[in-house]
C-alpha cells in the first residue's frame, strides 16, 4: 500500500467519530457534492487499479454516509429510530430464499 494512502486511511479509521460529527453539520448540499466527488474518484481508482486509493475512498464514503443518517436522525429523531429499524428488518424474498436452502 502506497505509504501516504495507508497514513491517511489508518486516520481516516482512528478519527471516524470526530469526521462524521464533523460532517453532520455541513449542510446537505455540500454532503451531497462530496459522494459525487468521492464517486468519480473512485471510479478512477478502480480503472486505474489503485486498490489502496479505492479503498480509502470507499471510507470517505462511509463516513458521509453516517453523518447524513445522523444528521437525519437529529432532525426528526423520534420517528427517524423506527424508519431504519425497518430496513433492518429480513424481506419476505430472503426470508423464503434461506428457507428454501
Amino acid at each position: 500500500m502506497n505509504k501516504t494512502t495507508n497514513v491517511k486511511l489508518n486516520h481516516a479509521l482512528q478519527n471516524s467519530d470526530a469526521y462524521i460529527k464533523q460532517l453532520a453539520s455541513m449542510p446537505d448540499s455540500k454532503l451531497s457534492k462530496h459522494l459525487d466527488l468521492f464517486r468519480q474518484q473512485m471510479q478512477m481508482a478502480y480503472e486505474q487499479k489503485n486498490y489502496q486509493a479505492y479503498e480509502l475512498l470507499v471510507e470517505y464514503e462511509r463516513q458521509v454516509f453516517m453523518a447524513r443518517l445522523n444528521k437525519f436522525d437529529s432532525m426528526n429523531d423520534n420517528d427517524s429510530k423506527a424508519k431504519r429499524g425497518r430496513y433492518k428488518q429480513v424481506s419476505k424474498y430472503q426470508s423464503t430464499k434461506s428457507h428454501a436452502r
